[in-house]
């Protein structure tokens, strides 16, 4: 990725982060925030997306006129890896900004799930309050510290496994939960392929999804 697509990238992530925080503000505690049913990523040509949940599942791929052209047939796969992380970033990051406004998750059916360093509340905190505060945040931080030595270990122990769309024109190779590369199956690619390879690949992303634990958390 060079500097203008690196540029434009974060410029699009910038305007993601700006708007939602805005309807985040504007939306009084204790009532619904905004419902993200989809988060959209492109790759660097924007001929090729990706829309995911908020919880990071993939629920669209989207070829769009001029992909041959853009990305080609040697570069479609890269193209739809790269969209699908980008959506995944968003998902990331719009998960991380309603936790650091104390905010449930949108479709969180706990509703005690507040980010560590919440702001006192209007009834103030004494000092066993703050303690606990502290004590909570450690906690989540070992947690969280855990969590990740363990999917660490998880990926440099594991295998790698391959999924692919029913039609095998898409393939995703993964160790453990993370994606290593996608391919395609070239010599059966046109320009007129599209729609096929979009649900081929939507199919392997989420066979490759279900293959691991769960959502990683943001």
């Amino acid at each position: 990725m060079n500097d203008v697509d690196d540029g434009r990238r974060r410029a699009d992530a910038q305007r993601f982060v700006a708007n939602l925080e805005d309807e985040v503000r504007r939306t009084a505690p204790g009532r619904p925030l905004p419902v993200l049913d989809t988060i959209e990523g492109s790759d660097t040509s924007e001929t090729v997306y990706c829309m995911v949940r908020l919880d990071g599942l993939p629920v669209r791929i989207a070829i769009t006129d001029g992909w041959w052209e853009s990305v080609g047939r040697d570069g479609v796969a890269k193209a739809i890896l790269r969209a699908h992380s980008f959506a995944g970033e968003k998902a990331v990051i719009a998960r991380m900004l309603f936790r650091r406004y104390g905010r449930d998750l949108p479709g969180d059916s706990t509703a005690t799930r507040r980010i560590a360093d919440e702001p006192p509340s209007a009834a103030g905190h004494t000092g066993r309050n703050v303690l606990d505060r502290v004590h909570r945040s450690l906690d989540e931080s070992s947690a969280r510290m855990t969590a990740a030595m363990r999917r660490f270990e998880q990926i440099r122990d594991a295998e790698q496994r391959e999924f692919s769309g029913p039609r095998g024109l898409f393939t995703v190779v993964v160790r453990g939960p993370v994606i290593e590369e996608a391919r395609v199956d070239s010599f059966r690619l046109t320009p007129d392929s599209a729609p096929v390879l979009a649900a081929d690949a939507l199919a392997a992303l989420l066979g490759a999804r279900s293959g691991h634990t769960g959502p990683e958390e943001g």
